[in-house]
């Protein structure tokens, strides 16, 4: 049981940063393309920790809400690359150090060549 709760903290923390991390993502999309986004709204979790179903219900409700965060941001990334690419193309401001950073975390290997 306290295994499972400290998993149910960690997965919570981590949908909280990969939501910090598309609101991020949407701010450099916003300001390629002069249109405003809305991220997914943030989960906020009452977890009651004394009872295990609930604990494992939250466990995999967390997981799938990770997978859909994840993949949003990662069209997200591909999004910003194609937009990003076409600025350089015409010698406009491109995307900071920091975006690049957060794009090349949810493309991965082989989503960006350098």
């Amino acid at each position: 049981m306290e295994k499972l709760k400290r998993d149910v903290h960690m997965l919570y923390e981590k949908y909280k940063e990969i939501i910090a991390d598309q609101k991020k993502l949407l701010n450099a999309l916003s300001e390629l393309t002069g249109k405003s986004f809305e991220a997914l709204t943030e989960l906020y979790l009452d977890i009651d920790e004394s009872d295990e179903l609930r604990l494992r219900a939250l466990f995999a409700s967390l997981v799938y809400k990770i997978h859909e965060a994840w993949n949003a941001n990662r069209m997200i990334s591909m999004q910003i690359m194609g937009y990003n690419a076409d600025r350089k193309l015409r010698g406009e401001k491109t995307i900071g150090e920091d975006i690049e950073c957060l794009v090349d975390k949810y493309l991965g290997i082989g989503g960006r060549k350098k």
